[in-house]
């Protein structure tokens, strides 16, 4: 997902969630929960830690 997003552009109104080099990378997100939301659906829970 930060590949495929990593060269498109934010609105400014939500630039603080921009991905790629310098903005949120792989190494920022933390995998907290896994939560099963019916049968066979699954949603992660992620957590943003900035500056590591």
């Amino acid at each position: 997902m930060i590949d495929d997003n990593s060269t498109r552009q934010c609105d400014r109104e939500h630039a603080e969630w921009a991905v790629g080099p310098g903005y949120i990378e792989l190494r920022h997100l933390y995998l907290v929960e896994i939560w099963q939301v019916s049968k066979n659906s699954f949603e992660p829970v992620i957590c943003y830690k900035g500056d590591v």
